[in-house]
């Protein structure tokens, strides 16, 4: 029988997730003296890094979800020859126990002002059947340096004021009220933009500081490829937070 497999491997579990850390050629690494005669740009590949090491979050695939961990080789480095790439190859670095390899591509552009990430994911099956899958993400994550940024200034200054002045009205309506402030179904509509408003924020405050901890990253290591996945993902988050926000104010409106 023509493609026969003698084996079958179980699906990527998140609790099964291998962690250890090996030589060329998955070797156990038992002796530290081993370890210190190989150089770090060969050990790195076989070494584990956790989602926080990578500057990425867990993903959810078509076969299984990831942690965001794993062992990872930047082919922005100057180590990504097409000799060590063949060394990788020969050393089984993808083998039959990988269960999914990523791929990660990081752009900018000026003339637009936008950030594009795509993640290529390909995930073998118990079956060793392969599957793959990917993901474009396209976000402004500088508001500001255009022709407009006197304007949006002015705009989240004013923005900003009536947040303020909208929460103290409220705030002073369930102190005068208290337990008969909840009677109003539309009170609660005024307590989810309350909630909308608030989560908008803290997503904001964690976009920035995601945005400001990469190009730190960048400028320190500019030949060190750095990931922009978890900025783009809260700048999603804030996205879909902002469409409940202006869908619940147009539904007070109306």
């Amino acid at each position: 029988m023509r493609g026969k497999i003698s084996t079958c491997n179980e699906f990527y579990s998140l609790f099964k997730e291998d962690e250890d850390n090996y030589l060329p050629g998955w070797q156990i690494a038992n002796v530290t003296a081993e370890a210190n005669t190989t150089s770090n740009a060969t050990i790195l590949p076989w070494t584990y890094q956790t989602s926080n090491e990578l500057g990425s979050i867990p993903f959810l695939g078509l076969v299984g979800t990831y942690s965001g961990g794993g062992y990872a080789f930047d082919l922005s480095s100057a180590n990504a020859t097409e000799a060590y790439l063949n060394y990788l190859k020969q050393n089984s670095w993808i083998d039959y126990r990988t269960r999914a390899v990523f791929v990660e591509v990081a752009i900018y552009s000026a003339q637009v002002n936008l950030f594009g990430v795509a993640t290529f994911l390909t995930e073998w099956m118990p079956t060793n059947g392969i599957v793959f899958f990917n993901n474009i993400k396209v976000a402004r994550l500088y508001q500001h340096g255009n022709d407009l940024q006197l304007v949006m200034l002015v705009c989240e200054i004013f923005l900003a004021v009536f947040v303020l002045a909208f929460l103290y009205i409220e705030l002073k309506k369930i102190f005068r009220l208290r337990r008969s402030y909840l009677k109003d179904p539309w009170n609660w509509l005024e307590i989810a933009q309350i909630f909308l408003i608030l989560t908008c924020a803290g997503a904001l405050l964690q976009r920035t500081n995601y945005t400001n901890q990469a190009i730190e990253r960048m400028n320190a290591e500019p030949d060190k490829f750095v990931s922009f996945i978890q900025t783009i993902t809260w700048d999603e988050i804030f996205g879909y937070l902002l469409a409940f926000l202006v869908f619940f104010a147009n539904l007070k409106l109306l």
